[in-house]
């Protein structure tokens, strides 16, 4: 399918079992073909629902998007959080395994993309370093763009990561990034910096419409 056309079947969001976590949502394409992966993950607050509904419209319902929720933040359950990058990590991976028991036939070999908001960027940014064989390429909005290091980019390269894409609503996080991606690129992975001036701490708006333009790029190797 080109990259400019919509799928018209759309997708649909389905609640996800997750052993020992709360349950994930999935938008899952309701034309039959295996799609390629991605995961999404939210601030925190926020829930599965609004990154999964968004993602499936950004990118036409050409990718399963698996969204975790976290832990709630209260008994209403109104939102939810990572407690850390090792309980993001550890709901991550029983996530893809519940996702390739429930939905295997749908889902292509091959690497997936990671894109996340505020908390889940900085908590997957953290673990992630790790698992480039898996994650190649990162989107972080608004988050992620102070958890790296000289030795973490090394670790992204030399597990397998490709390409990291930074956007930014404000002045710090764009600061931030710059230096962050300087550090993955001598590694040896590209990494690209998106300024949305006044865009806020957000990935709706100006913000959301920065990463409509741009989220190619991060997936171009893929």
């Amino acid at each position: 399918m080109p990259a400019e056309q919509a799928d018209p079947d759309g997708f649909e969001l389905v609640a996800l079992p997750v052993p020992g976590f709360l349950d994930a949502v999935v938008a899952l394409p309701r034309a039959p073909a295996p799609r390629p992966l991605m995961v999404a993950t939210h601030g925190a607050g926020g829930g599965p629902e609004w990154p999964c509904q968004t993602w499936a419209e950004r990118v036409r319902a050409k990718r399963i998007v698996l969204c975790l929720r976290g832990k709630a933040l209260s008994r209403d359950n109104s939102g939810f959080y990572y407690p850390d990058h090792h309980a993001l990590g550890a709901e991550l991976l029983a996530a893809l395994d519940a996702l390739r028991a429930a939905h295997a036939a749908r889902l292509r070999d091959g690497p997936a993309l990671y894109v996340a908001y505020s908390q889940g960027a900085s908590m997957g940014a953290l673990f992630l370093a790790d698992h480039g064989k898996t994650f190649p390429s990162l989107i972080l909005t608004e988050g992620g763009q102070r958890e790296w290091s000289a030795s973490s980019a090394r670790r992204f390269q030399a597990s397998g990561g490709r390409r990291v894409l930074f956007v930014c609503g404000g002045k710090g996080c764009r600061d931030a990034a710059t230096v962050s991606a300087r550090l993955l690129e001598k590694a040896g992975v590209a990494a690209k910096v998106e300024y949305v001036p006044h865009g806020g701490h957000t990935d709706a708006g100006a913000v959301g419409k920065r990463l409509d333009e741009t989220y190619e790029w991060a997936v171009s190797e893929l």
